[in-house]
């Protein structure tokens, strides 16, 4: 039985992976202390899924040192006690390491955050690599496009609509697209990483390889509700790209992985988890 310790586990991710991990038959501890200080856990720990970070980036535009400390000196802290416990890590990485780009994205292609949080991230995957490199720590880094599913809070997009059904939502521009991957999928691909075995440093695009316009999740959800929203559009939003899809030949081919939810369903079955149908 594999024993994994999570970081960040109140979190959106944390609170639904730790139950899916132990129905899953694994063995797993929860670190709710503060990742910017020297780890401290007693036991053997086979795994460390590192969820603790600071994701918003409107907060990360406005205060990059906070966004910076937390996430990257955090990453650090948990490859030091991966390094003292002969652990692997599994680190969740964002899209947003990427930056700006109208063409499915690789893991190899070049990297051009465009806020500090995905900067944060960049700087964290290195420290992954630089651990697996020197010191011969195992990481599997998953560059999380757009995850939605339940028990999401605002600021992200479908939260947004889910939140003010009844009232003003405000968005950038309706043409803006993304690549929506379930929740659900995405437990799965922690999983497979979990048990990922080839190599000593691996990055994985998580996502489905489409897109959705802001506009048609709008236009989805109204058709689902029959319910006119009342949505406005305005200015671009500081760090907001307006494309974001990925390729995800190499999770399907090395990791074992792909998505299985189709994104009208996942919207639907969060509109029913909602109470909203």
């Amino acid at each position: 039985m594999l024993k994994v310790l999570v970081t960040g586990p109140k979190g959106f991710i944390g609170s639904k992976v730790i139950p899916f991990l132990k129905g899953n038959g694994y063995s797993v501890k929860e670190y709710n202390g503060d990742v910017r200080k020297p780890i401290k856990f007693s036991g053997d720990i086979d795994v460390i899924l590192h969820l603790a970070a600071l994701t918003s980036i409107s907060d990360s535009i406005e205060d990059p040192m906070s966004t910076v400390e937390v996430n990257v000196l955090g990453t650090l802290n948990v490859l030091e006690f991966a390094r003292k416990k002969s652990s692997k890590v599994v680190f969740l990485s964002t899209a947003g390491v990427y930056g700006q780009k109208s063409t499915p994205v690789s893991e190899n292609d070049k990297l051009n955050p465009k806020h500090p949080y995905g900067e944060s991230k960049v700087l964290s995957e290195n420290l992954c690599e630089f651990y697996s490199q020197v010191y011969g720590i195992k990481s599997v880094v998953l560059r999380l496009f757009n995850i939605y599913g339940p028990g999401q809070k605002s600021p992200m997009l479908i939260p947004d609509i889910l939140n003010n059904i009844n009232g003003k939502i405000v968005f950038s521009s309706p043409n803006y697209s993304r690549d929506f991957v379930h929740l659900d999928d995405l437990l799965n691909a922690i999983d497979s990483a979990i048990n990922f075995s080839s190599g000593d440093y691996e990055v994985f695009n998580i996502a489905t390889g489409k897109t959705v316009s802001i506009g048609d999740v709008v236009i989805l959800v109204e058709r689902i509700l029959n319910k006119r929203l009342d949505v406005e559009y305005t200015n671009f939003r500081a760090g907001e790209i307006n494309v974001s899809i990925a390729d995800v030949s190499k999770a399907k081919n090395l990791l074992g992985w792909e998505p299985k939810v189709n994104f009208v369903d996942g919207l639907t079955g969060l509109l029913k988890d909602q109470g909203l149908l």
